[in-house]
């Protein structure tokens, strides 16, 4: 397996040997690396390495929006547990579409591929045009060259088989090499339990389900804060300080629960002569019960 450390060679690349890189592989012209943060095209590098590994039918290579890309680095996440691919990725630092981030992921990417084919050409028998008129929403309307030069109907890739060696993959044909790869093969098979097999897959669905979870939540915490910072310093500007709605707005986010800042928006209704809360939620509010809870 070759190096793929802070050293190694793939991780000097830049952005026009990537951009090169993936447009022959995958039939594409991309003229930025961050075009690439949707995470289809990772999505695509596995499934030319590993056919079946991903299942591009949920593959959306035409998202527009930020949350949408959740969903094609889902099934990244599984064809690399499928594959037993130990590389972690930050969807949220990825899907922002940050040059350096694309940058770093798709060196990753080129020294893993390198890794794996040890410099055969799988992509030749590859057609990645005919690959993402599978996908979810046909092929990639914007970036897509539209043909390809691989024949139709062939995929071809490297085995999946990830324990043999590059040596191994790379001799295809020599018949010494066939018997070399027979005996690696013979000597890293090992008996499982199927049932504790099916256990240890659904628990990394499971863990992979978590992360993405995890992800999406950090996500929208962090676009939720952003908008109330944005009101803060709205509401600080010495310009507006008259003005009254503001000065409510500003009470109400600096309240240290939901039942103080629902009082804050009742005393704004007897100001403004306006109702501002549903009478439910106010009602609740009221409430002896809620009154007997509330902190004093």
């Amino acid at each position: 397996m070759a190096n793929r450390g802070l050293m190694a060679e793939n991780m000097f690349l830049g952005q026009s040997q990537l951009l090169q890189w993936l447009n022959s592989t995958l039939s594409l012209r991309l003229e930025k690396i961050e075009e690439t943060c949707s995470g289809a095209v990772a999505c695509q590098l596995m499934d030319c390495l590993f056919p079946g590994s991903v299942n591009m039918k949920r593959v959306d290579f035409n998202v527009r929006n930020e949350w949408e890309y959740v969903n094609n680095y889902k099934e990244l996440q599984r064809a690399f547990t499928k594959m037993k691919v130990d590389k972690a990725f930050n969807v949220n630092q990825l899907s922002k579409g940050k040059r350096q981030d694309s940058i770093e992921f798709m060196q990753w990417f080129k020294g893993y591929w390198d890794s794996v084919t040890n410099g055969e050409d799988v992509a030749s028998e590859y057609n990645a045009v005919e690959r993402r008129q599978n996908c979810k929403t046909g092929d990639w309307k914007k970036y897509s060259t539209g043909t390809s030069s691989a024949p139709k109907g062939r995929i071809a890739a490297v085995t999946k088989k990830v324990a043999q060696s590059p040596a191994v993959v790379s001799s295809r044909g020599n018949a010494k090499s066939t018997i070399k790869a027979a005996r690696v093969e013979k000597e890293i098979v090992h008996v499982v339990d199927p049932e504790l097999e099916s256990k240890v897959q659904s628990l990394m669905e499971e863990v992979t389900e978590l992360r993405l979870k995890v992800d999406t939540a950090e996500r929208e915490r962090d676009f939720y804060f952003d908008k109330l910072r944005d009101i803060e310093i709205l509401c600080q500007a010495p310009e507006l300080a008259d003005v009254p709605v503001l000065r409510i707005v500003e009470q109400v986010l600096y309240a240290t629960d939901s039942e103080e800042a629902k009082k804050i928006m009742l005393e704004a209704e007897t100001k403004l002569g306006a109702q501002l809360v549903p009478q439910e939620i106010m009602d609740q509010v009221l409430s002896p019960e809620a009154q007997a809870i509330s902190p004093r």
